[in-house]
């Protein structure tokens, strides 16, 4: 849960790198898995709905990367290894929790880009009214 609320720090103060490292920290522990974060019950609105928006987002990010052939906890693959991971009928996608899902928009826009502009790079942030960058989750 501390990851995520440093991930949460990083993305609203638009560091870049730093989410990118964040988030390669919580990539590299297999057995944090996003289906099982529990519901934080934040009572601020608005942290509520980046958090829910960052673990949906999170989870586009690692399963693009599980879909390229890479797994989480695992540093570097052989050949062989990586070929069979692209080719894995099962592959380990990760889940959103269900209670992400269940988080309300927040009342007005909110933009967390260091210009302040409202865009629309991420669908489950949009949906919230939240306009921040979290592009770096899918850095490898």
């Amino acid at each position: 849960m501390r990851s995520l609320y440093r991930l949460h720090n990083c993305l609203c103060a638009d560091q870049q790198n730093y989410v990118m490292l964040e988030s390669d920290y919580f990539w590299r522990r297999a057995h944090w898995r996003i289906q099982d974060i529990p519901d934080p019950r934040d009572p601020n609105p608005l942290r509520y709905a980046v958090l829910a928006s960052l673990l949906e987002s999170m989870a586009e990010a690692y399963n693009c990367k599980i879909k390229m052939g890479l797994r989480r906890g695992v540093c570097a693959a052989n050949k062989e290894q990586d070929k069979a991971f692209r080719e894995d009928p099962n592959m380990p996608f990760e889940e959103v929790p269900s209670w992400a899902s269940q988080v309300p928009p927040v009342d007005e826009w909110t933009s967390f880009l260091e210009d302040r502009s409202i865009r629309n790079h991420s669908a489950p942030f949009h949906r919230r009214r939240i306009s921040a960058n979290p592009s770096q989750l899918e850095n490898i």
